[in-house]
């Protein structure tokens, strides 16, 4: 199997070790329970004709038998288990090696980039501004994540326009003004100028609760007109 990741190595390890160990304690757990069903039935047999110490003598005789089936079955589960740790083993010094060498290349492309050189392409998709500064989407996403930016943010940037341009077309809906959310163009430019210069610090929940209402007040005018142009 060619190992190139963390989900081929999280996929080995489901096939080698938590399955087949499951599987191994579930079939030994059946075998023992098969066992103990064996005794139940015998104990549940009419022995009149045996005295107590005959009794005692058969009843010691199966739970001898029924502890060396034991010992036996964990004898086998534990060189099972023995041989799968072998195994595993040995997949994690090939992971390990071919992890340290992806990482180390990985932290050469992230330490190369400094936050003045990715700013200018936050306004652009993620593929399309990785494309730009000659890198893959993956260590631009990485990048992200080491600055603290949760998601690429061009989306919030558009979003935000976007409720730029609803307001200064219908002005503030009178649902945002009752709810004490009244923002002016100013302000929402500001915050977007502010967004684009450091995406780390998120937009606040209440212009997010106002893009919102305004998006959806939007909307509803503009499924209101097609309507009316249909009738």
């Amino acid at each position: 199997m060619s190992l190139t990741g963390p989900a081929e190595f999280a996929v080995l390890w489901d096939c080698l070790g938590q399955w087949r160990v499951e599987e191994e304690v579930e079939r030994l757990r059946k075998k023992c329970d098969e066992q103990e069903l064996i005794v139940s039935q015998m104990e549940g047999k009419e022995l009149g004709n045996l005295s107590m110490e005959q009794l005692n003598l058969l009843e010691e005789r199966m739970q001898n038998g029924l502890n060396l089936v034991r010992a036996k079955q964990r004898e086998n589960y534990e060189k099972r288990i023995d041989e799968l740790q072998h195994t595993l083993r040995s997949v994690i010094c090939v992971f390990d090696s071919r992890e340290d060498f992806f990482w180390t290349g990985m932290r050469g492309v992230v330490n190369g980039l400094t936050f003045e050189m990715v700013t200018p392409f936050f306004k652009q998709p993620l593929g399309v501004a990785a494309r730009e500064l000659g890198i893959s989407r993956s260590s631009l996403m990485i990048w992200s994540r080491v600055h603290h930016i949760p998601r690429w943010p061009y989306r919030m940037i558009m979003s935000m326009e976007k409720l730029i341009t609803i307001v200064k077309l219908h002005g503030i809906d009178y649902k945002c003004q009752v709810k004490g959310l009244d923002f002016t163009v100013e302000e929402l430019e500001r915050r977007k100028r502010s967004f684009e210069k450091d995406p780390s610090v998120s937009i606040e929940a209440s212009i997010l609760h106002f893009r919102t209402i305004m998006l959806k007040r939007a909307a509803s005018k503009r499924q209101k007109v097609v309507r009316q142009h249909n009738g």
